[in-house]
This record gives C-alpha cells, sequence and structure tokens, in this order.
C-alpha cells in the first residue's frame, strides 16, 4: 500500500458509470470512516450520506 498526497492507497480504479464498482468503492470508503479514530458530528454525517448514496446505486441497480 502506497501514499498519495498522505492519503494511503491500495491502488489505482478507473472512473466509469458501472453502478457495481460505485457500490464497491462506497462500501470502502465507508468501512475506512468507520474505522477512522476521529468521530465528529460531520464524520457522521459524512457515512449517512455515503450510506444513502450506496442505497441509491442499489436500488438504481434494482431497475436495470
Amino acid at each position: 500500500m502506497g501514499t498519495e498526497n498522505n492519503i494511503p492507497t491500495q491502488g489505482k480504479c478507473e472512473i466509469n458509470d458501472d453502478l457495481t464498482d460505485t457500490k464497491v468503492i462506497l462500501w470502502e470508503m465507508i468501512k475506512a470512516h468507520q474505522a477512522s479514530t476521529n468521530k465528529s458530528r460531520e464524520r457522521s454525517l459524512l457515512i449517512t450520506k455515503l450510506q444513502e448514496a450506496r442505497m441509491w446505486a442499489d436500488e438504481a441497480l434494482a431497475q436495470t
């Protein structure tokens, strides 16, 4: 695992419109923020919004 701009990275991913990829990226972001030791209202709101985005991706996939 390397770092880029002081942010840990595990690799690069290509940006596309595949909702399955989007769901995986959102899930990884949720897990990373949940594991953070920095507890704050803003962090909780961020996690909620990421979970909401994942829910909408699920909904869009169900309609296809």
